[in-house]
């Protein structure tokens, strides 16, 4: 029989004490639906890749390409089912529904590739990616009701989902080749009842449609523009691109476009 430790009682603050920090101004929150608000989803990170030096070298452009991007995810997630959750060069897409979020990324993805595509200037091109996982989370938004003050509350906690599976696909971002995916391995086989996530051998979802032969086409052509880039830019210092990070993502290209 386990032994349940007691627990530890800390000393109550004295009189004086209690008069530089007053009880009545202690932040609130009422945490007893907070177990109720937890579901398995879906978590799917994408932003921009190299947003720190694009930031530092010309505002103007960044927030070109970052507009562009939440441009792309507001046109791309334009259903019900989807928690979007913008944060400075990307946002956080959630969902209990693998179909709805595979559909909404592939959208984004179109769009922006077609950005990258008809983009004649190599320094105005810009290259996203991101990252998938799953497990438990609460939606910001539903922490609301256990504020002092649900309406301002819920427009502020919109924006603070919570979970494991937050961390882990901004994580799993780093290691996803540029214009895809990586999918760790809590979406490979999440809990029930969420389905497993496709993915290759690589641990990538290929985001086109592989049984539709002009899909494959636009991940064809799409893989060979990125290389195309890659060449052309070179070690360029106004793109601030490392030359040991432009191998590995190079590589990462060739892996997950289809040849």
């Amino acid at each position: 029989m386990t032994t349940r430790p007691t627990p530890i009682k800390l000393p109550k603050p004295s009189a004086a004490v209690s008069a530089l920090f007053p009880k009545s101004e202690c932040a609130y929150f009422d945490n007893t639906a907070s177990g109720t608000l937890i579901k398995p989803r879906y978590v799917l990170w994408l932003d921009l890749m190299g947003a720190e030096h694009a930031m530092a070298t010309s505002l103007q452009r960044a927030s070109n390409y970052i507009a562009k991007v939440h441009d792309a995810i507001l046109r791309g997630t334009a259903r019900a089912g989807i928690e979007v959750v913008p944060i400075t060069d990307g946002a956080f897409l959630l969902s209990t529904s693998l179909l709805a979020l595979q559909s909404a990324a592939r959208a984004a993805m179109i769009r922006l590739a077609c950005s990258f595509i008809h983009e004649a200037s190599p320094d105005h091109r810009f290259l996203v990616r991101g990252g998938l996982a799953a497990g438990e989370t609460i939606l910001g938004r539903d922490l609301s009701a256990g504020f002092a003050d649900p309406v301002d509350a819920k427009l502020h906690t919109r924006q603070t989902p919570l979970g494991v599976p937050i961390g882990t696909a901004y994580h799993a971002e780093r290691k996803a080749p540029p214009f895809g995916f990586y999918v760790d391995p809590s979406a490979r086989a999440p809990r029930m009842p969420l389905q497993p996530w496709p993915c290759d051998a690589h641990g990538y979802w290929p985001w086109w449609n592989g049984k539709d032969p002009d899909d494959v086409d636009r991940g064809r052509h799409l893989g060979k523009a990125i290389a195309e880039h890659y060449a052309a830019i070179g070690s360029s210092p106004t793109l601030g691109y490392d030359p040991k990070k432009m191998v590995r993502h190079t590589k990462r290209a060739v892996k997950y476009f289809p040849k």
